[in-house]
């Protein structure tokens, strides 16, 4: 099945400080981690590519040279804006910050820095430009790490 969407844009988290990949995180970000060969960080951007994404915004913080030095680098074939953060701001903040890179935007995709998924992108994508959410997150189901609180 062909997905046509208009395009869309997404901003990546990568400005936490991955303590609990600690002492490895003390040298390296988490987004810059090796897996299979390349940094996480190409695999989402690819994935994102392939999805329909057209530009990307990131967040950055720890180790913020290093993020900025491989997005310059690594040839994804995405625009990228980049964010940087003096005091880490949190998922919330780090969002807000990249707020006029997604003003114009009816819909755009928020995706963490260290996770790798196979989330079809796509098909969320026609969701929720057919249901027009307010908001919308995908977790994992297991418990304890896919709780979402709402209000207070």
């Amino acid at each position: 099945m062909v997905l046509l969407l208009p395009a869309m844009k997404a901003i990546i988290l990568a400005a936490g400080y991955g303590t609990r990949l600690a002492p490895l995180s003390h040298f390296l970000p988490k987004p810059l981690m090796p897996v299979l060969g390349r940094p996480l960080l190409w695999h989402i951007l690819t994935r994102l590519k392939n999805s329909g994404i057209i530009e990307v915004g990131v967040n950055l913080h720890h180790h913020a040279d290093r993020v900025k030095e491989f997005l310059q680098t690594c040839n994804a074939g995405l625009p990228v804006t980049l964010s940087y953060e003096p005091q880490i701001l949190g998922v919330a903040g780090g969002i807000g910050a990249l707020r006029n890179f997604v003003a114009e935007e009816e819909f755009f995709l928020v995706h963490n820095g260290d996770i790798l998924s196979t989330i079809p992108i796509k098909q969320l994508a026609q969701a929720f430009r057919k249901e027009k959410p307010l908001i919308g997150m995908v977790v994992h189901d297991f418990a304890p790490y896919n709780n979402v609180c709402v209000g207070r």
